[in-house]
């Protein structure tokens, strides 16, 4: 059931005015509903309306003679009955009362200006001009002058109205003006030729006259000349031959004069009548005298009117408006609140006109005719403005047309309503109703989808429109008028409104497992957007991307390939086929049938050609595998090319711009000729070659799903400017359609949807923590020329990783693979020459939270170290080389640490650390082949100028990686050479797992700072504490096969300092200080070793600071008495002659004792080490506190806590002078 609107001109029932009301209804409605309707909008409870005549209530809305565009006028009774029938009738062709017809029946009837049978408003007449007697024999008309019999079809002018006798019905062909006619006349006679035969008769009489004396004859001669002479005046020296045939010529003017009638309305232009000479034209010469018409239509252009029109009166005003609204397409009635109350009264009766168009406001693109009060400032180019107003300031060039005799026509109200009613109505059915109206509420084809669609539907249908002619849904299917379609339309045709409700019409009827959509929108989704929201639609493209595009086309052309495998397989041949096959075994389609629609298509052509091309190659392939194709567009010229027109069966053709746009689409230029007005209204040519025009429905909802009135009435002067029938308004907005498409989703039968021929646009998602210590999740990887997508683990065996991409693109992404490796227990152990990423690392995963190790090139040894320590442990680990390039200049340097990191990426690496590297360029010599998998940002294939150049090529966006290597293969093999990965994101409330125990491994340098509390005690009571370890462990001395160990060191590397710390840590032992600086004697020696055994069961221990200060004879003394000491430390800065002291020279050769700060191998000379350990140093320095413990070969760098001695006892204290 479809929504009808018409609009009706009521009279008012307070008022001696008519308004024009649009009426609105469903079905069939009684007149007497509409009596109700109109006392209720007028206000009045007992009055009465009628149409001819016939009161309302005993009428039909929609039957005749209710129809749109009538008159309904207050209902006065049945009136008088006439007193004959009529056998006349007098039309006013020409006069202020023109286009007036009356009835004449047997009688007499006066006809003047006042009171009279015929009135007429002419003030060039009497109130009592004469009389018309209609008899058998005929109609008599008497005046005071004169009277005459007149003939049917005559003319007669009374004052300046012209009047002309017929017989009914009347003559209703329209009026047309003829062309010159043309004619065929023989040459002019020559004036010798004109003078001889005046002169002939005389010169012939005078002659006869001299030779016979009858003078008589040469009175005849002359009597003869002078009558030639009077011929020739009077004819102007034409023949009798030229006089018929320009008086035949000027009989076919006259007769089409005469056809001008009260109902010539629609071709001409005639605003009154004058006199004028024939229009007659001799194709030979010119005719010097034509014949007068004395009662001419008075016919002008359209140019000329829009001059005439202000200074026009308002009775041809009226005029005028039924002649524009008759000849021209589209008509605007420009209505503002400034606007007189007589220009209201004035266009009301055109309101009223279904064919008129209501504007609230100038439109710089508006077209065709608007009728305003006052000239606008700015004036559109397109359109042709008509000011009513007489006020306006212009002048006029043709102004002198009215001052050639012509006497101005005009109509009364009453007259001009009834000419407007009966103009003929555009773009409506036979019916007289209006389509433009269809609404998706009123039609039961969009009823909302049942619980358990059909899955055997044979073929997919949707709803197109409503049949302009027989008020008939129409509508097309997938398969029978496909498979592939194509519509046109310019901006405001409904182009949009017509692509929604065509793809929604087909989601309500099929589930999902029948049939999905692919919506491709270069409008920004302006057009389809909401459409996205179905659970039909698999994927979706808002703006024109060209890798999003090739992407999509990419996922389609591997989903063609999949169907035309599974085809193969089942042994059918086509979608037909393979439907039939598989619904009947009773299982759900792997693989329903596709929808790509593509609205504004031309954007491709005209940019992307090449993608163009491939679009169709797929419409091509998928005919028969269930594809099909919506091409949707403003402009087709120029982009339905012969390959599109090909693979189209079937086009719709809205409004378009221009003829040949039109021809270009259905194969005719009907199209072009749609108003502005009828949005939705268009052509429809299918496969037979048939032409259909419908009209597209607006969506509003599902049919019945708004309780409107059955019949509803409004004014047509209220109304908004773009809303021509109050349709726009209804349609839903954009976010209405939406949440109703995605309410499909919440049905059973419509939430199943399970094939997706195009994955979801890849986007980044927080990481999943793997319970696998070796497994990280990478990101998810997408392969479009095999349609895979999925989560991407990197595993132990899958090999290293390479970011090819600047700091900015890639630091965030090694950081979410730190984030992994820690939250499931691994330590992550760092390289790079930025000391800018080390920073980052170090202040976003604190070494005393986390397992994570960052170190520069400055710890280039440290790193070395760190590294042969990662492979003997054999813990899981993530290594990180940050710009690798610019390390591999390092590794020159150090061939053992190259073939440290080889080994680490060599596909038969430690499958126990997994190695990720970063780099702005690729990796040169031998490690060029050795990344199982490398990733590249967008910007790096930009300066790619391989990759870049590769059409095929997958190419990521802003925050996505191109893949390469083995994930790709281990996928697909050789199919794709690479895919796009979007990589998770970090963790916000990221919350490292503490290594605990065994399984933590010490890769942090040791400490630069360190206090007494900070090294652990030791298990036994005798073992002596020197300082601690990177692991945190305290460093005892070793078991001494002698009593002496020497602390040697630079000067100013701490000895004091490290001595005080050491009698500090281990206060359990009584310990002598003996300051070699102080120069002590061998008594104090000896009282101070007698102190020192009070109170203590164990020997004392001796420390010696400076040994190059003190003498030889304390010296001896202390090796003499070596076992009053449980230990002898001797600490000194190495000298030249350091054999002279008697001490160092028994110690010559040992493998045991202390160096501090050291900074080259030279400094453990003394001992029989020949390295210096690699954990030396921090942050690429020596720190003062930091020692080698040197013990039979084995070097162990350890920290010692300093304190600084008070200067009171004005002992030297080394660490206090640094």
């Amino acid at each position: 059931m479809v929504n009808m609107d018409i609009r009706l001109l009521v009279e008012n029932p307070s008022k001696t005015q008519f308004t024009a009301v649009r009426l609105r209804y469903t079905g069939t409605v009684s007149g007497v509903l509409l009596q109700e309707k109109l006392q209720e909008f007028f206000g009045s409870e007992t009055h009465e309306w009628a149409v001819a005549s016939t009161p309302i209530r005993e009428l039909s809305v929609g039957q005749p003679p209710l129809l749109n565009g009538s008159i309904v006028e207050s209902y006065r009774g049945k009136g008088a009955v006439e007193r004959a029938s009529t056998i006349y009738s007098a039309e006013i062709t020409h006069g202020p009362d023109s286009r007036k017809i009356f009835s004449l029946s047997r009688g007499r009837w006066s006809i003047g200006r006042d009171n009279c049978d015929i009135t007429l408003n002419d003030p060039s007449m009497y109130p009592l001009e004469g009389y018309m007697t209609v008899d058998h024999a005929g109609v008599t008309y008497s005046s005071k002058v004169k009277s005459h019999t007149l003939q049917t079809q005559s003319l007669i002018k009374i004052g300046n109205s012209v009047l002309r006798i017929g017989e009914p019905p009347t003559v209703s062909d329209s009026f047309r003006d003829t062309d010159d006619v043309e004619i065929e006349l023989p040459a002019p006679r020559p004036k010798v030729l004109r003078v001889a035969m005046i002169l002939m008769p005389l010169i012939v009489g005078l002659t006869i006259a001299l030779v016979t004396g009858l003078w008589l004859i040469l009175a005849m001669s002359v009597a003869s000349s002078m009558l030639m002479a009077l011929h020739m005046i009077s004819h102007h020296g034409e023949s009798r031959k030229t006089r018929n045939a320009v008086m035949e010529a000027a009989t076919r003017d006259l007769t089409n004069v005469r056809q001008f009638s009260a109902h010539s309305i629609g071709q001409e232009i005639v605003l009154g009548h004058h006199q004028r000479e024939t229009k007659i034209r001799s194709t030979q010469r010119e005719l010097s005298i034509l014949p007068w018409i004395d009662v001419a239509p008075f016919v002008i252009s359209v140019e000329q009117l829009v001059e005439l029109m202000p200074i026009i009166p308002v009775h041809t005003q009226r005029l005028a408006l039924v002649h524009l609204l008759a000849t021209s397409s589209h008509v605007s009635i420009l209505v503002t609140s400034a606007d007189s109350w007589s220009y209201h009264q004035l266009v009301q009766p055109l309101l009223a006109h279904p064919s008129s168009y209501l504007m609230r406001k100038f439109d710089s693109e508006a077209t065709g005719i608007i009728i305003c009060e006052r000239k606008p400032a700015i004036l559109p180019k397109k359109a042709t403005i008509f000011c009513i107003s007489s006020a306006e300031d212009s002048t006029y060039s043709d102004v002198c047309l009215l001052d050639r005799g012509v006497s101005l026509d005009g109509v009364s109200e009453p007259t001009y309503r009834s000419l407007i009613c009966s103009l003929p109505i555009q773009s409506l059915n036979k019916a007289g109703h209006s389509v433009v109206a269809s609404r998706t509420s009123d039609i039961e084809y969009f009823a909302p989808p049942p619980e358990n669609p059909p899955q055997d539907t044979e073929d997919v249908q949707f709803f197109v429109g409503i049949e302009s002619e027989t008020g008939a849904a129409l509508t097309y299917s997938l398969n029978t008028h496909g498979p592939h379609f194509l519509c046109a339309g310019t901006t405001g045709s409904g182009k949009s409104q017509f692509l929604r409700s065509a793809l929604w019409s087909m989601a309500l009827k099929v589930p999902p497992t029948r049939l999905s959509f692919v919506l491709i929108d270069f409008k920004g989704g302006a057009g389809l957007g909401p459409l996205t929201a179905l659970p039909h639609c698999v994927s979706s493209l808002t703006d024109l991307d060209i890798s999003q595009l090739s992407r999509t086309l990419k996922y389609l052309r591997a989903d063609l390939k999949k169907r035309e495998k599974a085809f193969h397989q089942a042994g059918v041949s086509s979608h037909e086929d393979y439907r039939a096959l598989i619904l009947g075994s009773e299982r759900t389609l792997d693989f329903p049938e596709v929808v790509i629609c593509i609205d504004e298509f031309k954007m491709l052509v005209d940019q992307h050609p090449i993608i163009m091309n491939e679009v169709m190659r797929i419409a091509t392939i998928g005919r028969s595998l269930g594809y099909h194709l919506f091409l949707a567009t403003q402009r087709p010229q120029g982009a339905v090319s012969a390959e599109i027109r090909a693979n189209i069966a079937t086009a719709f053709c809205l409004r378009v711009s221009s003829t040949q746009d039109s021809y270009n689409v259905i194969s005719t230029e009907a199209a072009a000729s749609i108003p502005a007005r009828s949005p939705g209204a268009g052509y429809a040519k299918d496969s037979e070659n048939r032409l259909i025009q419908f009209q597209a429905p607006l969506i509003n909802g599902y049919y019945g799903a708004t309780e409107s009135e059955v019949i509803s009435i409004s004014a047509v002067y209220n109304q908004c400017a773009d809303d021509d029938l109050g349709q726009a308004a209804q349609a839903l907005t954009d976010r209405e359609l939406a949440t109703l498409c995605s309410g499909l989703s919440k049905q059973p039968f419509f939430a199943e949807k399970s094939y997706a021929p195009i994955a979801p646009s890849l986007s980044a998602l927080p990481y999943r923590v793997s319970a696998s210590p070796l497994s990280l999740n990478i990101g998810v990887l997408e392969v479009p020329d095999a349609g895979i997508q999925n989560q991407w683990r990197w595993k132990e065996d899958d090999g290293c990783l390479l970011f090819l991409a600047s700091p900015i693109e890639r630091n965030e992404h090694v950081f979410m693979l730190m984030e992994q490796a820690l939250s499931n227990g691994s330590a992550v152990f760092c390289f790079s020459p930025s000391e800018q990423f080390i920073h980052r690392v170090k202040s976003r995963f604190p070494a005393s939270s986390a397992s994570c190790y960052a170190y520069s090139m400055k710890d280039i040894d440290f790193v070395r170290g760190a590294v042969e320590t990662l492979i003997s442990s054999r813990s899981p680990a993530l290594l990180v080389l940050d710009c690798f390039d610019q390390i591999q200049d390092t590794l020159a340097r150090y061939p053992d640490f190259e073939t440290q990191i080889l080994d680490f990426l060599s596909p038969v690496g430690q499958c126990t650390v997994k190695t990720t590297c970063t780099a702005s360029s690729l990796p040169r010599g031998k490690f060029q082949q050795l990344f199982a998998n490398v990733l590249f940002s967008a910007s790096y294939l930009e300066t790619d100028p391989l990759r870049s150049h590769r059409k095929e090529y997958n190419r990521p966006h802003e925050g996505q990686f191109s893949v390469e290597g083995a994930a790709i293969q281990s996928l697909v093999g050789d199919t794709a050479e690479n895919g796009v990965v979007c990589l998770a994101l970090p963790d916000p409330e990221f919350s490292p797992i503490i290594q605990q125990g065994a399984k933590k491994l010490a890769l942090a340098q040791l400490p630069t700072h360190l206090g007494l509390k900070d090294v652990p005690e030791l298990t036994e009571k005798d073992d002596f504490r020197i300082g601690i370890t990177r692991n945190g462990s305290a460093v005892s001395l070793p078991k001494l096969g002698s009593n002496f160990i020497a602390v040697s060191g630079k000067k100013g590397s701490g000895k004091t300092s490290f001595l005080r710390s050491l009698m500090e840590m281990n206060q359990q032992h009584s310990a002598i200080f003996l300051p070699g600086e102080a120069r002590p004697t061998l008594k104090q020696l000896k009282n101070a070793l007698i102190a020192s055994c009070d109170g203590y069961k164990d020997l004392p221990i001796l420390c010696i600071d400076n040994l190059h200060l003190l003498n030889e004879e304390v010296q001896r003394f202390v090796l003499q008495e070596r076992d009053s000491f449980s230990k002898v430390i001797v600490a000194y800065t190495p000298w030249p002659r350091w054999s002279t002291s008697p001490i160092l020279s028994a110690l010559s050769g040992t493998e045991t004792g202390l160096v501090l700060a050291p900074t080259s191998i030279s400094d453990l000379t003394f001992y029989t080490a020949t390295a210096l350990p690699w954990d030396l140093k921090t942050d690429g320095k020596v720190p003062p506190g930091r020692g080698v413990l040197i013990n039979h070969g084995t070097v162990l760098a350890f920290h010692v806590p300093l304190r600084a001695a008070p200067r009171k006892t004005g002992e030297y204290d080394e660490a206090t002078a640094e």
